[in-house]
């Protein structure tokens, strides 16, 4: 009888991907649909083998699912996962971002919670974080901010981009989450998309979070209204 196991398709640090064909949420963080790159099939001797016309015989390997922690994070897959994750722009999201254009639009006041992210310049780069605002300077259109969880007082200037705060986040550390990342492009405008990652802390009284976004698990400060938790689909935060 057939009683040979299917090969089945192991990842392989230099195994190449020729394409990420669909994701699912596995039991500990999301995989990708994957499709590998054929491989010179070998014999015992781990010598490529060649068919009757003196042709190299290839190995075709199955798709299979594997967790992104799994890939390297090259540009090339890093931009396949991307255009996979691809924001939709359904109904649901589109009436979420219509609360949050909301708290970007309000009019700040002394006394308001506030989100502040300031740019990268001069070497320096740039910061997310929540505080109070205590004062505001009509000439300069600049104010000042008290932070949420430490005793320091920032003045923010124009070039800033700050919002309403939203309420905070009782998400806890280790949540697996999918965060909305916006970029400019060089060209002009921007793209939205999906990158998914670790809840490792939340800071400012629960408003902005610390995750592993992303291939290369670099760490990534988010305010929590672009998150969301990966398993439920439940935002980290009520508006």
């Amino acid at each position: 009888g057939n009683n040979k196991k299917q090969k089945s398709a192991k990842p392989r640090r230099y195994w190449s991907i020729t394409g990420l064909h669909g994701s699912r949420m596995g039991e500990k963080e999301l995989e990708a649909l994957v499709a590998w790159e054929s491989t010179y099939k070998l014999d015992d001797n781990g010598c490529a083998v060649k068919d009757a016309n003196g042709d190299y015989e290839m190995e075709v390997w199955p798709m299979s699912w594997q967790p992104l922690s799994n890939l390297t994070a090259d540009d090339e897959t890093t931009e396949m996962l991307e255009e996979l994750l691809a924001a939709p722009e359904d109904a649901h999201l589109l009436a979420w971002d219509a609360k949050v254009q909301a708290l970007i639009d309000a009019q700040l006041a002394v006394g308001m919670d506030v989100i502040v992210s300031t740019p990268a310049s001069d070497g320096t780069e740039g910061e997310t974080y929540s505080g109070c605002i205590v004062s505001i300077d009509a000439n300069t259109s600049s104010y000042t901010v008290a932070r949420h969880g430490c005793d320091v007082r920032s003045t923010v200037t124009a070039d800033a981009i700050a919002s309403k705060a939203p309420p905070p986040s009782t998400a806890r550390r280790g949540t697996y989450v999918r965060a909305l990342i916006e970029e400019a492009l060089d060209e002009g405008g921007t793209r939205r998309y999906w990158s998914y990652g670790k809840l490792t802390r939340l800071l400012s009284g629960g408003r902005v979070a610390v995750v592993e976004l992303g291939l290369g698990r670099d760490e990534s400060t988010v305010c929590v209204y672009d998150m969301q938790d990966a398993r439920s689909g439940a935002w980290l935060t009520e508006l």
